[in-house]
């Protein structure tokens, strides 16, 4: 404990270390014990304050293996993680390396000739996606020298390859002690010594001398491909993550753009020791800040931002824009945006996500305006054809009748269709599951009547008065069927009826029939005509709309000639 104090003192002497996330699990405070026996009266009031408090901030059954560790709690929680993820062995072997100060040792400026010499060898050792795996690499070539050396030889192997000899032992006795706290607090973990998917030191690819400096790497990043290994890259980087959560950063987009940005405004650069100073990594975490000329991060490793949103699921926050209704999501979703930030830092910028669960009351709003209102759901159940062949029934009458204001607002269908579903539904997915169930109960909850789609104190006009089609006769006095579209479009062509005839019905057709229009417009037609009557025989038909409803009444619609029935009605109009 005494090492482990003194390393971490010389540790924050030299470096600026990132705050520890405040995790829920690790409060400020542990329960204090009950008092011995009873406090005098005149304490009771801040022993009863202190128990509130204390009640407050209690230690969870991970804070407590957590206070067990006698390291920085961030490595402590590191190590709780790899026991969850099944990469313990390496993960204590790294945070024993953290604990200590680096045992490779560079030689001063005025040895220009062995710094090279320490740099080529140090560098066999590194790895151009994790400064973390250089410490593997590190240890495991440290344990198979020691295997078959004496403590004069290893001595000569650390000197050889210019690394401290008692941090080296310092680092295996961290080793050891966090190896027997971990069984301790019911941690399991492999075989002790190798660590797994790390079979072969970069030395054995060369010499089977452990005393001889390693050999050059295979490759620039000299890192084993086998899956195994691949396969472990990621756990052991997340345990990792769990205590350097604030120590993250993206790449600038902005110069300059070697800097990284990370949480809390903060931009720093890589140390130029790290093997990953001449890569170009994305995403990157680092075990420590360093501030020098600039703020330096130093052993680094890359990283995917999704891990960092997984570890950090209680300090991210989440930002939600422009919800709307997709019909081609799941049978029916409503989807937004997401942003996820992390103290500042952006780790999504734009994701498409599912935005019932998120905001249900706002989801429920928009599948019943777009879904149910707006026709635009996918469907073949026989309330919702029935509701859409409805509202175009009023919708063509409104036509017809050459007046708006029959139909309802979307407000008031809106109003129908939130009365009776439940407030579960969000998406295509739920409104099923309730509707089987409200069916059950009443199987045509979902179906509209004229009455809920008319406005209030309007009455649907009769549809004789309007009909579909109309029996026209030829030259020859044969009948010929016409359909008949209505467009209520003051102005425009298309406005009022409009029939349809082939080129051979033209050539035979008689249209003085169709002087008539309709039943429904017959009234609007006299009137319009009587207002064309010179001012003179006008003022004699005056209201005009009145007489010609009663034009209306003595005239046998469709018999004879318009214009010449006119003259009789009118006659008769001038004389009642």
């Amino acid at each position: 404990r005494a090492a482990l104090s003194d390393s971490q003192s010389s540790a924050a002497a030299t470096s600026i270390a990132p705050p520890a996330p405040p995790a829920p699990s690790a409060p400020a405070r542990a329960p204090s014990a009950p008092p011995a026996s009873p406090a005098p009266a005149a304490s009771n009031a801040p022993h009863a304050a202190n128990s509130q408090h204390h009640h407050r901030y209690r230690l969870t059954p991970l804070g407590h293996k957590l206070a067990r560790f006698p390291i920085d709690p961030r490595l402590g929680r590191m190590i709780l993680a790899a026991h969850d993820l099944h990469c313990l062995d390496e993960v204590l072997v790294i945070a024993g390396a953290l604990s200590i100060q680096d045992p490779r040792e560079r030689p001063g400026n005025d040895r220009p000739e062995l710094q090279q010499q320490a740099d080529a060898i140090h560098a066999r050792f590194k790895d151009a996606s994790s400064d973390f795996l250089g410490f593997l690499r590190l240890w495991h070539a440290y344990q198979e020298a020691a295997k078959v050396m004496s403590s004069n030889k290893l001595r000569k192997w650390c000197k050889d390859h210019f690394l401290n000899y008692l941090r080296m032992r310092e680092w295996e006795d961290l080793h050891q002690q966090l190896h027997t706290l971990a069984a301790d607090v019911g941690l399991h973990h492999a075989k002790r010594g190798r660590v797994p998917g790390l079979d072969s030191s970069p030395s054995e690819s060369t010499s089977s001398d452990p005393s001889s400096p390693p050999g050059p790497p295979s490759s620039p990043q000299d890192l084993p491909t086998t899956p195994a290994f691949r396969a472990r890259f990621e756990p052991i980087h997340r345990a990792l993550l769990t205590g350097l959560i604030t120590s993250v950063g993206r790449k600038s987009d902005t110069p300059p753009t070697f800097e990284y940005e990370g949480p809390r405004s903060t931009r720093f650069a890589i140390f130029p020791g790290s093997g990953l100073f001449k890569t170009s990594q994305r995403w990157v975490m680092a075990s420590e800040l360093v501030r020098t000329s600039r703020l330096y991060a130093r052993t680094l490793a890359a990283i995917r931002p999704e891990w960092i949103e997984r570890t950090a699921e209680h300090l991210v926050k989440r930002t939600h824009h422009d919800p709307y209704w997709d019909p081609s999501r799941a049978g029916g979703q409503v989807m937004a945006f997401e942003r996820v930030t992390l103290f500042g830092l952006e780790l999504v910028k734009r994701r498409l996500v599912h935005f019932g669960p998120i905001e249900p009351a706002t989801a429920r709003g928009l599948f019943i305006h777009h879904a149910l209102v707006g026709g635009e759901y996918i469907t073949d159940a026989e309330w919702f054809d029935h509701n859409r062949r409805l509202v175009q029934r009023v919708a063509e009458m409104e036509n017809k009748a050459r007046r708006r204001g029959l139909l309802v607002d979307s407000a008031r269908r809106y109003a129908f269709y939130d009365d009776r579903i439940g407030p579960e539904v969000v998406s295509a997915a739920t409104f099923e599951q309730w509707r089987r169930r409200a069916e059950q109960r009443n199987p045509r909850i979902l179906f509209m009547s004229v009455a809920d789609l008319l406005d209030p104190g309007s009455a649907l006009p009769e549809a004789a008065d309007f009909p579909d089609s109309l029996t026209a006769q030829s030259v020859f006095g044969e009948p010929i069927r016409l359909h008949v579209d209505y467009a209520f479009e003051p102005g425009a062509p298309r406005d009022g009826l409009t029939v349809t005839l082939t080129s051979s019905q033209v050539e035979r057709f008689d249209p003085r029939p169709l002087e008539w229009l309709v039943p429904g417009l017959l009234a609007e037609k006299i009137a319009e005509l009587i207002r064309t009557l010179p001012k003179s025989l006008r003022a004699a038909f005056v209201p005009a709309p009145r007489f010609a409803e009663q034009c209306v009444e003595a005239l046998t619609f469709g018999k004879g000639d318009l214009l010449e029935e006119l003259r009789l009605s009118f006659g008769l109009a001038h004389d009642l």
